[in-house]
């Protein structure tokens, strides 16, 4: 009933008096916060709520998370902060509040941040899938080629196979200036394919027209590995670029 009542977003002043209407007043909260150190909860902090085995009512406080992981906070205190969320094993409420913070990292200067936060958003994925993907697709097409480049890297960790939408932003990447970008599409492509057309044609054009003799090569590669676990599919014999 208190789920329902108390959306995820919900200030906490709204949980106590959802718990006061309910007659459940002197039911035990717990709080759980995100961030070490800020463990001093305000009313008016959005919370998301679960229930906990313990008999307590578990809510989890995610709004300093954005003060912490923004674009002026040092590295070591995100590589914290995202190493401490990847222990943490968050309810999909949670998780879908806390994945637009976490995909800011995705854009950091500091390739060490980028690869926290890859980890945290496949994590995250796996139980906000669709928040997750609506935060990273628009990065596969950002102007910096080192996040487009990451941006792949989180989004072949938990796309679903098939993923026709996905898949054709991939085919979309084999053609980017950047080679880094480029492996990085070709490699998510021979993960996510499934039985898809699209990913079968893009691969086969890399094969055959990438400028880079390496990347004509691994795409071969993948191309081989992709068709010979298609069910039904008839193989063609690939030559050498």
């Amino acid at each position: 009933l208190l789920e329902r009542q108390v959306r995820p977003g919900t200030p906490v002043k709204a949980l106590k008096e959802a718990l006061q209407l309910s007659g459940c007043a002197n039911l035990p909260l717990k709080c759980q916060t995100l961030v070490t150190g800020t463990e001093l909860v305000n009313d008016e902090d959005p919370l998301s709520l679960h229930s906990s085995p313990d008999g307590f009512v578990t809510f989890t406080v995610v709004s300093r998370i954005g003060d912490v992981l923004g674009v002026n906070a040092g590295k070591t205190r995100k590589l914290e902060v995202l190493c401490d969320l990847m222990r943490k094993d968050l309810p999909p409420a949670t998780a879908g509040q806390v994945i637009p913070y976490v995909a800011l990292c995705l854009e950091d200067v500091v390739e060490e941040v980028r690869m926290a936060a890859v980890k945290v958003m496949a994590s995250l994925g796996a139980k906000a899938s669709e928040l997750a993907l609506n935060e990273i697709r628009p990065r596969l097409d950002h102007k910096d080629a080192q996040v487009r480049h990451v941006a792949i890297e989180a989004i072949s960790q938990f796309a679903k196979e098939g993923d026709e939408h996905v898949i054709a932003f991939l085919e979309f990447l084999t053609k980017d200036p950047h080679p880094r970008v480029r492996l990085g599409a070709i490699r998510a492509l021979g993960s996510l394919a499934g039985t898809s057309d699209i990913a079968v044609m893009a691969l086969t054009s890399c094969w055959k027209d990438d400028p880079s003799a390496l990347l004509r090569q691994r795409a071969r590669e993948v191309l081989q590995d992709l068709l010979k676990n298609l069910k039904g599919c008839q193989l063609i014999e690939i030559g050498r670029a």
